[in-house]
């Protein structure tokens, strides 16, 4: 399963610029076919139990990459699953934009952004490679395939 990194392929492709935003739109209808929900400011936190926000960019796809390795782990484990939340980072264009998600973030300047919330606390947030590493962490993922995935699929491109 690789929808949402194919997403970001069709986003590098300069065919896909003459519209900047169709990526932001088909993110959308990815993520209502996958294991996550799309969430926006002002929808509920669950109160109790666990829950992961995850801020992603269609442009990147170290990021797209987390998201289909994180379905795959959610679809080979399906008792139970967490409760994982995803929204775009286009939809936050000021940096305090990213507030209104996760609050007590700091400056945003790299992503995934991600929080953690426990019984409706939220117990950890951060970014960037950070966020990749405790989150691929909790869900016995490798950031560094992740990564090697992602620096494969550019250097074959490079080769191309």
């Amino acid at each position: 399963m690789t929808a949402f990194f194919d997403l970001f392929v069709s986003h590098s492709n300069p065919e896909g610029w003459a519209d900047p935003t169709w990526a932001d739109r088909r993110f959308s209808e990815l993520v209502a076919a996958s294991p996550f929900h799309l969430w926006h400011p002002g929808d509920p936190i669950p109160e109790r139990d666990v829950r992961y926000l995850i801020g992603v960019a269609t442009w990147s796809g170290y990021d797209m990459r987390l998201l289909d390795a994180l379905a795959e782990a959610l679809t080979a484990h399906p008792n139970d699953p967490p409760v994982i939340d995803v929204f775009n980072t286009a939809d936050c264009p000021h940096p305090q934009d990213f507030h209104r998600y996760i609050s007590g973030l700091g400056t945003v300047s790299h992503t995934p952004v991600m929080g953690f919330w426990n019984n409706g606390e939220l117990k950890w947030s951060g970014q960037g490679y950070d966020a990749r590493e405790w989150i691929a962490g909790i869900f016995d993922l490798s950031s560094a395939e992740i990564a090697a995935f992602v620096q494969d699929w550019i250097k074959a491109q490079a080769h191309a």
